[in-house]
């Protein structure tokens, strides 16, 4: 089984500048996300809201700050950690978790204070160190999967946060270095688990939304293509706001067939 808080790597991970802490825990989260997006291969838009939180991690640990996560993003994560817990595998739950935890460093580092926080037996509150429950987290979800997950997910993990304290002590970071995620090498040195499913590989689960817009039996074509483009603009809005990258309408080329935001236009 997957080691628990408190061990030694919890003092090490302690010991990162909050923006390494963020990468650390993004990093963690990626590896595992591929589990969360196969079990939700049903719900599209919740499949999107957790790659979304996983590119948000990624780019604020990136930029060393940027706006905090939206409110809309978190409470969908939450719910589809609660639909993983009703109709996903456990793995997929660990895996969302994980996510979530990341997402909620995030927060914590922009704020400059932890997230979450947990009551003591003294009944006085204690923060959670929520960089470390991702990391355990991703390997309870590989652990969950197969032998083979966990014995890349753990060393690729510590590998990270080896790199992550010697290039913090050799470059002098602060609490301010930006830290890029992706300088850290390859997310699988060892390459990924025999039968993983990889982010490209679910790419049809999120990358689009079927939008049906209902409008009057007596609207026109001009009031419909109005009431569509400020709709999507406004979709366009929230989710450049959570971190994406745009959303644009592929018409349909029949009328019974519903439009797609597609996802990934670009800034």
């Amino acid at each position: 089984m997957a080691k628990q808080p408190g061990n030694p790597i919890g003092s090490d991970i302690r010991r990162l500048p909050r923006w390494a802490r963020v990468a650390l825990a993004a990093r963690c989260a990626a590896r595992v996300l591929p589990l969360v997006l196969s079990d939700l291969s049903e719900r599209a838009s919740l499949a999107a809201a957790m790659r979304l939180a996983v590119d948000v991690s990624n780019d604020r640990a990136r930029r060393g700050g940027g706006s905090r996560p939206v409110p809309e993003l978190t409470a969908t994560v939450n719910e589809a950690i609660e639909y993983l817990r009703r109709e996903g595998s456990e793995e997929a739950q660990f895996a969302a978790e994980s996510v979530r935890d990341a997402l909620f460093e995030t927060a914590g580092a922009i704020f400059e204070t932890p997230a979450l926080y947990e009551a003591t037996g003294n009944g006085k509150m204690a923060p959670l160190d929520t960089a470390e429950m991702a990391w355990h987290l991703s390997w309870e979800a590989a652990d969950c999967h197969s032998q083979d997950a966990e014995g890349r997910v753990v060393p690729a993990s510590i590998t990270d946060l080896g790199r992550l304290l010697a290039l913090a002590k050799i470059e002098n970071w602060t609490n301010d270095t930006p830290v890029d995620p992706d300088s850290l090498g390859p997310l699988w040195p060892e390459g990924p688990p025999a039968n993983w499913l990889t982010v490209s590989d679910s790419d049809d689960y999120v990358k689009g939304l079927a939008l049906v817009i209902e409008v009057p039996d007596n609207a026109s074509d001009a009031e419909i293509e109005e009431k569509t483009a400020t709709l999507v603009g406004r979709l366009d809005t929230l989710y450049r706001a959570l971190g994406g990258p745009g959303l644009v309408v592929i018409p349909p080329t029949d009328a019974n067939v519903p439009a797609n935001v597609m996802t990934g236009v670009g800034s």
